[in-house]
């Protein structure tokens, strides 16, 4: 039964004071061409070159209407930093962290809007010599604050097919700023990509189904972040969640039986009626789908087909086009027979009920022997080929 439709920086400012020290040595010796040579030069073996520091700042000295949420950091190469002071022109001074290699600074905490900032410090580079670190910038005023809602929370498990989901308060025209904030960190290492399904929604999922026990962070570093059109990121998120057991669903439109798997092993084998094959808009499509919602009791609603606030025990959600595997017992005689349903996956009460409470948000649910199959072009989430659905991304070449 068809349900609920749901919708789902870097120029780099270079200071550098000092030459470099070149060590003399003695030649100890030397064939001669015929020409007068003076003593030769070189370093010690084994010994850097002597260079005075390089110091970058991001951003540039000078930049203005730098959004907050942007990249603040000061990089140096041929040395170390020694001292470091971002202070703003209420002569707050930001506080920050340094490198345990003393190469890198950035702050620790967020920059306001409408502020100008002012860079102090110094570096030494391997010369020994000192370099002045100064500069400044000014922020952007501020603009529109858009919300940020993640669909996983803290301390959660879920499913091997779990996609990490952010949807935004309206649409982002700036996809590629808002995605440079977005970082996934997995263990074990997992292969990943963001892709915006929808222009005010973007999702990370794995190649492929995530390995069980997995521990994932996400880290959404977004207040102040340019959305363009003058909107802004209102927060930063973290979240740390983990991957539970391997549990896989496969619903056979041809045997009319839903087979679930976990950790390899068969748990359940249900007789089931599936969408009624005969009408494209009813038939549960081929394809790879995720639990994406459990409900004891949701209320389904389709003016197409004449039925509204229909009762639907122990439904998990499976698509946002309105497919469910929940209860119905009016289907019972053609479960494991035929499939009459308008999408949905009916089973008994008694069985719908033990799949629901099993279901974990995230749980693979896979769907053969139809006629057609679910979009690729991502609005699925595993629908689409990871090809395809990387391609999504607003970061990706070509």
């Amino acid at each position: 039964m068809v349900g609920d439709k749901g919708r789902s920086r870097r120029r780099w400012a270079l200071v550098a004071l000092g030459c470099a020290a070149l060590v003399m040595m003695p030649v100890v010796s030397a064939c001669t061409g015929g020409g007068n040579e003076g003593p030769g030069r070189a370093t010690e073996v084994g010994e850097a070159p002597k260079a005075p520091a390089k110091v970058a700042l991001s951003p540039t000295d000078g930049a203005k209407d730098v959004p907050p949420g942007q990249e603040v950091r000061v990089a140096v190469t041929d040395g170390t930093l020694t001292e470091v002071k971002l202070t703003n022109n209420e002569g707050k001074a930001v506080a920050g962290k340094l490198s345990d290699d003393k190469k890198t600074w950035e702050p620790a905490e967020d920059l306001g809007f409408s502020k100008t900032y002012s860079w102090a410090g110094s570096a030494v580079g391997t010369d020994g010599k000192p370099v002045a670190l100064a500069g400044s910038f000014s922020t952007a005023k501020q603009g529109r604050m858009i919300n940020i809602s993640p669909n996983v929370v803290d301390g959660q498990a879920y499913g091997i097919a779990m996609p990490i989901g952010l949807v935004f308060g309206q649409d982002v025209k700036d996809k590629a700023s808002v995605e440079r904030a977005l970082k996934v960190t997995t263990e074990p290492a997992t292969e990943g990509s963001w892709a915006w399904t929808h222009n005010d929604q973007v999702y990370w999922r794995p190649a492929e189904y995530w390995k069980p026990n997995t521990k994932v962070t996400l880290n959404a570093r977004l207040y102040g972040v340019s959305f363009g059109g003058n909107s802004f990121g209102k927060e930063s998120i973290t979240r740390n969640f983990t991957i539970g057991r391997a549990r896989i669903t496969v619903a056979d439109n041809r045997t009319h039986h839903v087979i679930v798997t976990e950790n390899g092993q068969q748990v359940a084998d249900y007789p089931a009626s599936l969408g009624k094959e005969h009408d494209r808009k009813l038939v549960t499509r081929n394809g790879k789908y995720w639990a994406m919602e459990k409900h004891r009791l949701k209320l389904m609603t389709n003016p197409a087909y004449d039925y509204e606030n229909y009762p639907a025990p122990w439904a998990v959600r499976m698509s946002w086009n309105g497919e469910f595997i929940h209860a119905n017992d009016s289907t019972r005689g053609s479960h494991g027979k035929a499939n009459v349903s308008h999408g949905c996956i009916n089973l008994t009460s008694a069985r719908a009920k033990e799949f629901h409470d099993a279901t974990l948000i995230g749980d693979p649910i896979e769907v053969t022997g139809a006629k057609i199959d679910i979009p690729t072009n991502g609005s699925d989430i595993w629908g689409a080929p990871y090809s395809n659905w990387k391609a999504l991304s607003a970061l990706a070449k070509g």
